[in-house]
């Protein structure tokens, strides 16, 4: 019985891969949770049995020009191809132990009785915490900077004021993402904890040893080929000249 990471050792783990993705960002990412998880109990991935499986080519063959309906087919395949990739294997036995995000892992939960043993989430650790997309992060050209700070500012004002927005209307926000990610709002708020309370702009000290820790990592899974300096490619500038910019109230 699987109930804490550590029993997750000899254990045979889920990584779905997508064969015709120029950078596995899925894979990335599983590999990512499952070292956390096995960190946590003094494991590593050399513990358990990673087993990959290689899903459907992921794209709609039929789609035409970005519209509304196109997105929301793309958001309902997405969603689909997800699900498909990790129930198959869980449900015919073939591995102990997939990973999920958001709302998903409440309804796979749901639908096989499986387990929640570990919450990436809720880390404390900088480097276990770390993921794609954790943080998230609001990238522009180093030209464009120098030549044009103003016009990043302005981007990033209107950030900060959308996130203060959030804060103000979570009902509202709430909504905002059901309609756009086609998820009950129920669920969301189940698979995501504060919503509204996580959409700041900011660029916390740890930031540096958080991306290092991420940086080390798809290096050493050959994600990425070479290491660089995060600390030189991070600038503080623009967020600093957007807050000076906000109107007061």
């Amino acid at each position: 019985m699987i109930r804490t990471p550590a029993d997750l050792a000899g254990r045979r783990l889920l990584v779905p891969r997508r064969s015709e993705a120029s950078i596995d960002f899925w894979a990335a990412s599983t590999f990512k949770v499952y070292e956390s998880a096995l960190a946590s109990a003094n494991l590593t991935l050399a513990d358990v049995d990673l087993v990959e499986v290689y899903g459907d080519v992921h794209r709609i063959f039929d789609a035409a020009t970005a519209t509304d309906e196109g997105r929301r087919r793309w958001n309902l395949h997405d969603r689909n191809s997800f699900a498909r990739a990790i129930l198959g294997p869980l449900v015919r036995g073939e591995v102990d132990a997939v990973t999920t995000q958001g709302p998903m892992g409440k309804q796979i939960a749901a639908i096989t009785g499986a387990r929640r043993v570990y919450e990436q989430t809720e880390e404390v650790d900088p480097g276990r915490l770390a993921n794609n997309g954790n943080p998230d992060l609001l990238t522009v050209s180093g030209t464009l900077v120098d030549e044009q700070p103003d016009h990043v500012a302005a981007v990033i004002r209107v950030l900060l004021e959308a996130s203060a927005w959030d804060r103000d209307n979570p009902e509202s926000t709430v909504d905002l993402f059901s309609r756009r990610l086609q998820t009950p709002a129920v669920e969301l708020t189940l698979g995501y904890r504060d919503i509204p309370t996580h959409l700041g702009i900011s660029l916390p000290d740890h930031t540096v040893a958080v991306l290092d820790a991420q940086q080390d990592f798809l290096v050493s899974q050959g994600f990425v080929a070479n290491r660089f300096d995060l600390g030189t490619w991070i600038d503080s500038r623009p967020l600093q000249l957007a807050r000076t910019q906000l109107t007061p109230g």
